[in-house]
């Protein structure tokens, strides 16, 4: 599965914080998953929850 959708699927399936998410996906920093994430679906990821 395309780590993008991974990433939406957990935010909406889940209660995992944010860093957690982002860590998983290879990730350093939140802020940089959350911008990346923004690019992508044109959402930060917290208005997915």
């Amino acid at each position: 599965m395309d780590p993008d959708e991974v990433a939406k699927t957990r935010l909406i399936e889940t209660d995992d914080k944010l860093v957690d998410i982002a860590g998983d996906l290879g990730y350093r920093h939140a802020t940089h998953f959350s911008a990346a994430f923004k690019k992508y679906h044109g959402k930060l990821p917290k208005d997915f929850r």
